[in-house]
């Protein structure tokens, strides 16, 4: 059922077997997966059904660091998390693939990386959840796909870059969900209602429960056998440092690792191309919706090899491609695409199909300074407001780079086109038709370079921040998502990732969700 913690008396104190701290793909998921074992569930989401201004200002927080956006024109946290039933969901753009095998092991040269828990189990989990997001078919390889819609294969063949496939199907969890949610007789959804403190006794490890808020309303407490903090990479981390009334450093901090080592996917647009191929021809590259429902569909990109990834000693990356016509209206500033035509004809490349725009999308470093904090101020609850010190590491930058300028060699060698970098010189366009932008997108400026600076853009993917790791000495959570030095306080979501990869988080997020859930189920008796 679905009930308003506004309706509930103040000191009110609701009793569960699981309280589910969030509402978003994880905590509904974990909801959805609990029902039929007899365990009265209690989820608690902060919003209502819809986005409220009031809300919406409890995510009000500062960023210290590196900013989302342009410090012109920076984006406040607000902008890029939702308060509402569904949480983000409510705006994913809905891209899912598996984790790459370069994310999940360990990396030689990267102290920290791979998961602790390997890909068989993980693959067991994507196909459980794959019908919870409408994904019918959980095939992510090229083959598949080009065959089912007659399109060409791969830009490359080999050369340590590899297209895979990224299936994207926006399931909006709080509209989807919801009758399924308001009809479960053991799972009670409470609107409105924000966790302000994970509550545990003195000198024990285990959790009694949590202490909530309503807005301008009642506070309550929910006590509960477990816990499930599912609040996004940002909130996980702020509860758990906020609990501190018994455990001064907040709740599995005794090593400093709680909000630390924050990732992003950092992307740019890096490159111009010249390419051999039309953008029909490099259908793979494009947004191709399928025919049940034209929201829901495929796109690839070019996925860096491990064996590439070890021998140059670089984080991994996604390289995207978006191609127009050549000879487009294609010219910017210092660079005429063909001038770059010219030069890549008198080099036997062949004739040219496309000028493609190409995108990085990064793999962050760890970095311990990248963080999130608490700050000095208080929200209306009470609660102290997130501080986000989002650092780059100088190899976050670099292997972007380093791969666009292998990836350039292959292209030449594979007699596919060429491409030159352009590392902070695209702007946004205006009118193609009177700035002469490129391809009506952007203008480029070869004076404006700046290979170690360039701007990095963010995608609203908040990963790292309460890592899994097999002790704390190295994380937060244990491979069941359980937090260290507790016996029955657990994390959902992308904070549990080990390291970030490349891989759009969510669908692994659903994964280690309903994998949660079955732990529970099996932990937590009627």
């Amino acid at each position: 059922m679905i009930i308003d913690g506004r309706d509930l008396p103040d000191g009110d104190v609701r009793r569960a077997d699981v309280c589910v701290v969030g509402a978003g793909a994880a905590g509904i998921t974990i909801a959805l997966e609990l029902r039929g074992y007899g365990l009265d569930v209690v989820v608690l989401e902060g919003g209502g059904l819809e986005a409220e201004p009031d809300g919406t200002a409890l995510y009000d927080a500062e960023m210290v660091g590196e900013l989302f956006g342009t410090p012109g024109a920076p984006v406040p946290l607000t902008a890029v998390r939702l308060r509402y039933l569904g949480g983000t969901t409510n705006h994913w753009a809905g891209y899912c693939r598996p984790q790459e095998s370069a994310a999940l092991n360990p990396r030689p040269h990267r102290p920290g990386s791979g998961w602790p828990i390997d890909a068989d189990e993980l693959a067991r989990w994507y196909t459980h959840v794959s019908p919870l997001l409408q994904i019918d078919t959980p095939e992510f390889d090229w083959q598949t796909w080009a065959e089912r819609h007659d399109l060409e294969g791969p830009l490359l063949d080999g050369g340590g870059y590899t297209t895979r496939v990224n299936q994207y199907r926006p399931v909006r969890f709080g509209q989807v969900f919801r009758p399924e949610l308001e009809q479960a007789s053991d799972v009670e959804v409470i609107l409105h209602a924000t966790a302000t403190e994970v509550l545990i006794g003195d000198n024990t490890d285990t959790v009694d429960g949590v202490a909530v808020a309503v807005l301008g309303g009642p506070r309550f407490t929910v006590e509960a056998r477990a816990v499930v903090v599912a609040l996004g990479g940002l909130e996980n981390p702020r509860l758990l440092l906020a609990s501190d009334a018994v455990r001064t450093a907040g709740l599995g901090n005794a090593e400093d690792h709680v909000g630390r080592y924050f990732c992003e996917h950092p992307q740019a647009d890096l490159g111009i191309a010249v390419l051999d191929r039309t953008p029909e021809q490099l259908g793979l590259y494009r947004q191709i919706p399928l025919e049940s429902n034209p929201f829901f569909g495929i796109t690839s990109f070019l996925v860096a090899d491990e064996d590439l990834l070890d021998r140059h000693e670089l984080l991994g990356i996604d390289i995207g491609l978006i191609p127009f016509p050549y000879p487009d209206r294609a010219r910017g500033d210092g660079l005429a695409t063909t001038e770059v035509g010219s030069v890549a004809t008198a080099l036997d490349t062949g004739p040219l199909g496309s000028v493609a725009v190409v995108r990085a999308i990064g793999e962050q470093e760890l970095n311990p300074d990248s963080r999130v904090l608490l700050s000095n101020e208080r929200d209306a609850l009470g609660m102290p407001k997130l501080q986000l010190d989002w650092r780059f590491l100088e190899i976050d930058r670099r292997s972007m780079l380093t791969h666009l300028r292998l990836f350039a060699g292959e292209l030449g060698r594979q007699g596919r086109g060429r491409l030159q970098l352009v590392p902070g010189t695209m702007a946004p366009a205006g009118d193609p038709a009177t700035d002469g932008s490129f391809l009506g997108l952007y203008t480029v400026d070869p004076e404006a370079a700046d290979p170690e600076g360039f701007h990095l853009a963010y995608g609203c993917h908040h990963m790292c921040t309460t890592r899994m790791a097999t002790s704390p000495g190295d994380g937060v959570v244990d491979t069941d998502c359980r937090v260290f030095g507790t016996a029955n306080l657990y994390v959902a979501g992308g904070s549990v990732f080990p390291v970030a990869g490349t891989a759009p988080p969510t669908f692994t997020i659903v994964a280690l969700a309903a994998r949660l859930a079955a732990h529970l189920a099996s932990r937590v008796s009627p």
